[in-house]
């Protein structure tokens, strides 16, 4: 899969850099874009990353009107970018991501986590193109509601979780001598979302100063912009790639800035900010009510935050009572790296299905999910023989119709290294000879799809005459060993009746799937279970007549998947089931629209006919 990652703040390169080696590892292939803020590039640049800087420069003075024409900039040229690489998904915050994904019909996962009311001009250019907003589960959307995608956990762990980050006391050592520090962040507040936002000011600065001086610790600055004079000598000249090791051997964190407040609660480290934005952003609400490890104060209330920073100064055994909660809110969270990594490979699986399920598109997710959930695949003719094992499924297909779709199928599961049964009818239709030769060529199973009863009105001397000759035909191109009834649903004869008065071992066939797989009294012992594409669905069985488990599902379990998707997720997260049948009818599976479109309305007017006639219980 082609990834397309776009980073507009450091922020944002922390949050995605252990998800994009995560998915290089997994043999992805991402590219990464990125524009001129702060320190983004020199990160990127020191994690060794492969980038491509879209946009260098920025207007002085940059008023709404520029920063519309810069978003519109931006959106060109990922457009431009993402089409030529032939990017699967692209995923970012900024909306020039959502809107190129959008006019490139591909996957958009707008990531970030903060409120709708915080950051409404920007939702307002992003969310509507959006194919989903990924956010923590507290976080707002607003009316987007249904593109919303929860998780429990918070952007910033996917860096500071424990299992990814440590800080290392040695690397505080190169900036910093003494054991007892407060740092103070200070930021621009110069986002589109910050009008009219303000934080600390330089009397505050100082009074924190002296407070930090009276009580025995050094104090630090670190800043986005210049410093005032009066305190360039607490500056914080630092790598910004180690800031995260000297927050977590702060004592505290004093900031306006929202991002690092949250960086110092994940890492145990208390935080106090002052600033605008207090009570209007729910990741900092839940930290702060939830699990305390950060305070905020408005920009009318600078004696509180004064009281509070002496508060958690007095508090006994102030580090271990910090850790305790800090480790609480991390008994609560997932893994974010991991959950990342796994919906951004499989969210477009998801997305195809629900676009245009029983595309060839949509088949190849499926076998790519069995195969990484551990089955085996296997044909019926090695069922037979005895020569499954493990956890497997037998891939089997009825060519009823349209064989030419078949061979695309089969294409497909040679280039996984898969075989499969292909059950081809005597109808011209199915038996197409040049496809049986070429499917033979692939290394599959060829059968023969009986349907002599139907054909005869039950006359079974004359089918079995025919079966015979049609058997002799099929073994021209493939040692034919294994046959499967056609359902002729609108016929009242059930084809496998003739196996009543004959036997088909007498004519070398050493297996049936109704009789020797889907039959519940030969597998008492063993759970077994049995899909089929049947009336376009997975669950069709009330339009099904006779493509069913002999005896009941006794032996098996009712699993309720109607989609391609379901069946992938039922397939990916079940441990019960290691014996599977699936059948799919090519005519069905196609990635050309208007032959899609049709079988989509075709089957739509079949299964009603269906329907009444399994209503019927026609027998034969």
């Amino acid at each position: 899969m082609k990834i397309l990652f776009y980073l507009g703040h450091p922020a944002q390169f922390h949050f995605s850099k252990n998800i994009i080696k995560e998915l290089k590892d997994r043999g992805h292939e991402v590219k990464v874009l990125i524009k001129s803020k702060d320190m983004l590039e020199y990160l990127v640049m020191k994690e060794g990353f492969q980038y491509e800087n879209i946009h260098r420069g920025y207007h002085k003075t940059r008023t709404k009107l520029h920063m519309f024409f810069e978003s519109i900039y931006r959106s060109v040229k990922v457009v431009r970018i993402a089409s030529g690489w032939k990017a699967d998904v692209l995923v970012g915050t900024d909306s020039s991501i959502a809107q190129a994904a959008f006019l490139l019909n591909k996957t958009a996962l707008t990531v970030l986590e903060d409120d709708y009311d915080v950051i409404r001009n920007l939702a307002r250019l992003t969310y509507p193109f959006s194919t989903a907003i990924v956010t923590p589960e507290v976080c707002n959307v607003g009316r987007w509601e249904k593109k919303k995608i929860s998780y429990k956990g918070y952007m910033k762990l996917a860096y500071l979780h424990p299992d990814y980050f440590t800080p290392e006391l040695a690397i505080v050592r190169k900036y910093i001598q003494s054991d007892q520090y407060w740092l103070v962040r200070l930021v621009k507040l110069s986002a589109h979302h910050d009008d009219g936002i303000k934080g600390l000011n330089l009397k505050l600065v100082h009074r924190i100063i002296e407070k930090a001086n009276a009580r025995g610790f050094s104090i630090y600055i670190t800043s986005e912009g210049e410093l005032d004079p009066s305190l360039s000598a607490y500056q914080l000249k630092i790598d910004q790639a180690d800031i995260h090791h000297v927050i977590g051997f702060a004592s505290m964190l004093i900031s306006d800035s929202q991002s690092m407040s949250v960086e110092a609660a994940l890492l145990g480290t208390p935080s106090v900010r002052f600033s605008g934005f207090v009570g209007k952003i729910s990741v900092l609400e839940e930290l702060e009510h939830v699990y305390n490890l950060t305070f905020g104060f408005k920009i009318n209330e600078s004696e509180n935050l004064i009281k509070c920073i002496s508060e958690i100064i007095d508090t006994p055994d102030r580090d271990t009572f910090f850790e305790d909660r800090r480790q609480k809110m991390l008994a609560d969270k997932i893994d974010v790296t991991g959950f990342f990594v796994k919906l951004i490979e499989e969210y477009p699986i998801s997305r195809q299905c629900i676009k245009r399920d029983f595309s060839l598109t949509v088949y190849d997710y499926l076998l790519t999910a069995a195969k990484k959930a551990g089955y085996s695949f296997y044909t019926f003719q090695d069922y037979c023989e005895g020569k499954t094992k493990g956890r497997y499924i037998i891939l089997r297909h009825d060519v009823d119709l349209k064989a030419e779709n078949s061979l695309a199928t089969a294409q497909i599961e040679a280039a996984h290294g898969i075989r499969s049964t292909y059950y081809f009818r005597y109808v011209p239709q199915s038996n197409k000879p040049h496809i049986i030769r070429e499917i033979a060529a692939l290394g599959h199973e060829i059968g023969y799809h009986y349907e002599e009863m139907s054909i005869f009105n039950g006359d079974e001397a004359k089918a079995i005459q025919f079966f015979e000759k049609q058997l002799a035909y099929f073994r021209e191109f493939y040692p034919v060993v294994t046959i499967s009834m056609h359902g002729s649903p609108t016929s009242k004869w059930d084809n496998r009746k003739l196996w009543k008065t004959y036997d088909y071992h007498d004519y070398g066939i050493i297996g049936e799937p109704y009789f020797d797989f889907l039959n519940v009294e030969k597998h008492k012992n063993k759970k077994i279970y049995y899909f089929t594409d049947t009336g376009r669905m997975w669950n069709g069985d009330r339009f099904n007549v006779r493509d069913k488990m002999i005896g009941g599902e006794k032996n098996s379990q009712k699993i309720e998947v109607h989609k391609t998707s379901d069946l992938i997720n039922w397939l990916k997260t079940t441990n019960q089931y290691s014996e599977i049948m699936i059948t799919t009818h090519p005519q069905r599976w196609t990635n050309k629209l208007v032959p899609w479109l049709v079988e989509l309305v075709l089957q739509r007017i079949k299964n009603v006919i269906k329907l009444n006639l399994a209503k019927s219980n026609y027998s034969g």
